[in-house]
């Protein structure tokens, strides 16, 4: 990897999948309610420094909260409730 270059993370689904959903659902939601999409804003920078360049580590630091809002998206979108993923309730997770 060039050090000069900046670390990407690009994530592919496809349309109208679970995922496209939850997506489109999330984004949603934010552009919706600023309060939300604070404290999203917050919870990201705050994990970009925690993670220090671990996509894993940063992506299961926010996975509780992404999942409270997807559960209200769907909830406000009359969809049916989802399981979402939850890296505490993995064995050898922290």
């Amino acid at each position: 990897r060039d050090a000069g270059l900046p670390q990407n993370n690009l994530y592919v689904v496809v349309e109208d999948c679970k995922a496209h959903i939850d997506h489109w659902l999330l984004r949603n939601l934010l552009i919706g309610d600023a309060a939300a999409r604070e404290r999203y804003a917050e919870l990201k920078r705050r994990n970009a420094l925690l993670a220090d360049g671990d996509i894993d580590v940063y992506v299961a630091a926010k996975a509780s909260f992404v999942a409270e809002l997807l559960t209200r998206a769907r909830a406000e979108r009359g969809f049916p409730p989802e399981t979402y993923w939850d890296p505490d309730s993995e064995p050898g997770v922290s």
